[in-house]
């Protein structure tokens, strides 16, 4: 394409075609590098919607009162972040599934 350096994307490239042979995302840089604003800054960060702590455990686990400590454990990790954030919490789901690839369970 004769495109080396980001001076010759800036100057050279056409955002349409660009967009063709690539993404709207790189027609954006494209477009960005040429002066045109095509997202907007965020001056403070949203609000988080949700929370998500989830885990994989490396081997089954068989034990009830494992799966409680497992389960309070991840609880706590999203607890945390919460605080951090500075937000409240509305709902609290968890949910625990064997493995579905697992033909003995």
């Amino acid at each position: 394409m004769g495109l080396n350096t980001v001076y010759d994307l800036a100057v050279h490239a056409n955002p349409q075609h660009i967009q063709q042979l690539f993404s709207v995302v790189v027609k954006r840089t494209v477009l960005e590098l040429q002066g045109t604003a095509c997202i907007e800054l965020e001056h403070t960060k949203p609000d988080q919607k949700q929370i998500i702590c989830s885990r994989a455990f490396g081997r089954p686990v068989m034990n009830i009162d494992d799966l409680g400590e497992a389960i309070s454990l991840y609880t706590q990790i999203a607890v945390r972040r919460l605080r951090k954030q500075g937000l409240l919490c509305g709902a609290i789901t968890t949910f625990a599934h064997s493995n579905p690839f697992d033909e003995n369970v």
